[in-house]
């Protein structure tokens, strides 16, 4: 199963001024199954289930601290719900890893969008690339247009230290 987002439109939150709003439309391998807005609020999201015509079905899933919790929903509800609870993410504030939600796994989604959003921006116009050991998301450039030319400087220069090309993900 593979799961995406398109369409993200993203804004403030009306009430409380601090971002974090945002719409879009959930896809399951594909084929459209939801709508989902974030009001930014503190709030759950919403999600608007394409299939809320189908008979409800019961759906069991993990809460924050590993007790199951069960509610009716519809079928595409039901399968998104029960993927998302069978992934899991690192929390910056527990060394152990967490659980996703439908709400935490869209919006985990939505960060992944904005940041190749981000990336495809960067490299546009420079060559960025990461060595062995640098941290996650630190990101090195050269202020030149991604070519294979540049590439083979690249190489030629680091070596074995190369650990990856960002500008090669969009091509």
């Amino acid at each position: 199963m593979n799961y995406e987002i398109k369409n993200l439109k993203t804004g403030w939150s009306r009430e409380y001024g601090d971002g974090g709003s945002y719409t879009c439309t959930l896809y399951r391998d594909g084929k459209r199954v939801a709508m989902v807005r974030e009001a930014g609020d503190g709030g759950c999201q919403e999600h608007e289930w394409l299939d809320s015509d189908k008979p409800r079905v019961e759906i069991t899933v993990h809460d924050y601290n590993g007790d199951t919790r069960t509610y009716s929903g519809t079928p595409e509800q039901k399968l998104f719900a029960e993927y998302a609870d069978s992934q899991t993410y690192e929390w910056e504030y527990d060394d152990k890893p967490q659980r996703h939600s439908p709400d935490t796994f869209v919006g985990h989604l939505v960060a992944k969008f904005e940041e190749t959003k981000q990336f495809k921006k960067w490299c546009r116009t420079k060559t960025y690339f990461r060595l062995k050991g640098d941290k996650e998301g630190q990101w090195s450039y050269f202020k030149v247009k991604y070519s294979p030319e540049v590439k083979r400087q690249i190489e030629a220069r680091y070596g074995d230290q190369l650990e990856e090309i960002l500008n090669e993900r969009f091509q």
